[in-house]
């Protein structure tokens, strides 16, 4: 048996190099049993060993730079060259697709030339009877190549937490979904979706598939009930917006639609009951040994699992494969999502709770993040619905989403959605005719108060108020200062990530008008107590009113912490061209509402990926206009929505909260700057 790896060739010692300087759990494992005289060559000897010394120092792989700055250490010009051709061809091979093969039969290598050495050695002790040595060189030679990674060394490691991403993720379809998420569901994690019988379970899985396959991502979906044609003419429906029925008559605009699709799709149909969880796994790496790598995978859906092993109660059955789905995603470091059935009192329900999760409990403890779907028969004429956040391991839970404009479109009203002014955020009421409307819903965008000065101006010179029932979104502003002109109602929000915020969901609703007033306390409360029309249940529970009222102590003083940091973050940018602030054209900064500082900037999504490699995470609010979701493109003029589109594309939300502290707040400001003024060099 050779004892250097000559017999591979230099193709194979170059990829055992890329491999050494991209995967830490390779060096990690192989470090102390790879010897530099292995390889064949002065250079690759010397690349290794500079390698390992600085990974033996520094707990971790050298980068290009570091690399870069030993070669210019060598004295040895023949060597130095050689040292660079030899890099080139190990940069090459980075990307090789054969990279795990090369590391196994490697490993397989030094372990044997380990023992080999070892066998050798005992010799001696043989001869001499020293069993006890023979043993001992024996099992530190079976020992050898087994992984170094005891885990994270917490104390030891903040560079490595503040440096490296903790979770890679993939977004959903829902921009409010995925901030709470902090990005979505990341690798090894288990997302569960929980619904009764016909509600929209499984369109809700293909609808996080076909986000998935809109930001070009490699998504595996397993149907335990439908057959692989139905499933994909699902996707096709959610693609084109025609329904199933009548794709056929409409080939090719869903062609159209699916050239524009960057990410790739497999369906895979296993029997109900016919499938496990081994048998997904044998099927994913299947997939693996083709050459594609799922970044996503979707069981639909997670009961209807074959359990494996002995269990007297189905419900212990249902809890092991769920256990089994959570432990197949850290496997293979991929995120899954599956669904999960509801209890049938779940039908009637407005909000779906954990208690009505069918049969295990277990479900809710072993999964990363569940979310509810709750339709009732109102629902389903409206083609409306709630999410219901039951488990969140990455943030705040016990939240409901419907959507603002499904409070038009459910109660019958004629919708048109209204583009913004371009300065503002805020609707622009003078690009429609009065008669084209008989109520108006404006949004206070960031915080930005809807009746300023400005507001009013621009929309009297058309007149366009007289008469109009004003309904005003005050979810992001309501704490800006009252201006005299006064809607029919002002909507406030308590949502987690408001200023005055609540654990769970509540709001408020203010208005001038004593009949309205009793009608909303009537409505919130089942009708009660003269029972005169119908209602609903949304009263804000006595614990969440009372940790609020604990809060509204505090609130002026977070608001001027806020103020003091819309102040510095203008101060800092006013002198920049190319950053624009949506704060900074008002006269006094005071009245704004302080939720969101935003900023306009070109570049947008390298400068936010730039930010958050500096270890500064910024958001998008927001990421897809209404007009360009597929529910509600029936509701606008595409043509005259061009500054919403347009701004959609370059905001940025920056890190805005009291407990910013001064050198958080100048770091933010220097990166930001730098990076800006970097893009315009490039």
């Amino acid at each position: 048996m050779s004892e250097t790896l000559t017999q591979f060739g230099t193709s194979f010692q170059a990829k055992i190099i890329a491999s050494l300087l991209t995967d830490i759990k390779f060096i990690q494992t192989i470090s102390d049993i790879l010897n530099p005289s292995m390889f064949d060559s002065d250079s690759n000897k010397w690349l290794v060993q500079t390698i390992k010394d600085y990974y033996y120092e520094y707990k971790k792989q050298p980068t290009l730079e570091v690399i870069k700055y030993k070669i210019d250490e060598v004295e040895d010009d023949i060597l130095k060259a050689g040292v660079v051709d030899k890099l080139r061809d190990v940069w090459k091979n980075i990307e090789a697709t054969d990279l795990e093969f090369v590391q196994s039969e490697t490993l397989d290598f030094c372990k044997n030339q380990t023992l080999k050495s070892a066998i050798l050695e005992s010799v001696n002790l043989l001869e001499n009877k020293n069993y006890e040595g023979i043993k001992t060189i024996i099992d530190e030679a079976m020992k050898a190549g087994t992984t170094k990674d005891l885990g994270h060394n917490y104390i030891e490691s903040l560079e490595l937490r503040l440096t490296e991403s903790a979770r890679d993720t993939v977004r959903t379809p829902w921009d409010v979904v995925n901030e709470i998420m902090d990005g979505g569901l990341g690798t090894g994690e288990l997302g569960v979706i929980v619904a009764p019988a016909g509600i929209g379970k499984s369109w809700t899985l293909q609808a996080l598939g076909a986000g998935a396959l809109r930001n070009n991502k490699f998504v595996v979906h397993y149907t335990l009930e439908l057959n692989e044609n139905y499933v994909g003419l699902r996707y096709d429906s959610i693609f084109s917006g025609v329904t199933t029925s009548n794709i056929k008559y409409h080939k090719d605009d869903v062609e159209n639609k699916l050239k524009k699709i960057t990410g790739n799709l497999l369906i895979k149909y296993f029997p109900t009951k016919a499938a496990s969880v081994q048998t997904l796994g044998a099927h994913l790496k299947q997939i693996e040994l083709s050459g594609m790598k799922p970044d996503i995978v979707l069981v639909d859906y997670a009961d209807i699992l074959m359990p494996t092993g002995n269990f007297k109660e189905k419900r212990h059955a249902i809890g092991n494969i769920y256990e089994d789905l959570r432990g197949l995603a850290g496997e293979l470091e991929v995120p899954i999502w599956t669904a999960s059935q509801a209890n049938r009192s779940a039908l009637e329900e407005e909000v779906i709770g954990a208690d009505k999760v069918a049969e295990d409990y277990s479900k809710i403890m072993t999964a990363d993040f569940v979310m509810s779907m709750s339709r009732k028969v109102e629902d389903k004429i409206a083609n409306t619905g709630r999410f219901h956040v039951i488990k969140n391991r990455f943030g705040i839970d016990g939240i409901t989403y419907p959507a603002t404009i499904n409070a038009f479109v459910t109660t019958g009203w004629d919708v048109i959605i209204g583009d913004v002014d371009a300065s503002t955020g805020i609707l622009d009421v003078s690009k429609h005719h009065p008669k084209d409307f008989d109520a108006i819903c404006v949004v206070g965008l960031y915080g930005h108060p809807v009746f300023d000065d400005w507001f009013l101006r621009r929309q009297e010179g058309h007149n366009k108020l007289a008469g109009k029932i004003i309904i005003e979104d005050a979810a992001q502003h309501w704490l800006a200062a009252d201006y005299s002109q006064r809607p029919v109602m002002k909507a406030v929000s308590f949502d987690p990530t408001k200023n005055l915020p609540n654990y769970g969901s509540g709001g408020a609703i203010a208005c001038w008008d004593e009949y309205a007033d009793n009608w909303f306390r009537m409505y919130r409360d089942n009708g009660k107590p003269h029972k005169t029309a119908y209602g609903t249940n949304s009263r804000m529970s006595e614990v969440d009113a009372a940790q609020m009222l604990v809060k509204l102590k505090y609130i002026d003083e977070w608001q001027e912490r806020r103020l003091e940091i819309a102040e510095y973050y203008c101060h800092r940018f006013k002198e920049q061209p190319n950053i624009r602030v949506f704060m900074a054209k008002m006269r006094n900064r005071a009245m704004h509402g302080l939720q969101k500082f935003v900023i306009e900037i070109d570049h947008r999504d390298t400068i936010k990926d730039l930010l958050y490699q500096d270890g500064i995470e910024c958001k998008v609010h927001y990421e897809k206009p209404l007009h360009e979701m597929d529910p509600y493109e029936v509701y606008s003029d595409l043509n005259m929505i061009n500054n919403a589109s347009m701004l959609s594309r370059r905001v940025l939300s920056l890190p805005f909260y009291p407990e910013l502290t001064g050198s958080e707040m100048k770091y933010i400001a220097d990166r930001v700057i730098r990076h800006v003024e970097d893009q315009i060099v490039d």
